[in-house]
């Protein structure tokens, strides 16, 4: 079972990586449109 911190590093994880991919898809979009 994970603890605390590590439940709370892989949310901080991913959340990191949802942003990076969201400000991806908006620069590919506004490249694109542009």
């Amino acid at each position: 079972m994970l603890s605390f911190s590590d439940k709370w590093f892989a949310n901080r994880q991913k959340g990191m990586l949802d942003r990076i991919s969201f400000v991806a898809d908006w620069t590919v979009t506004h490249l694109v449109a542009g």
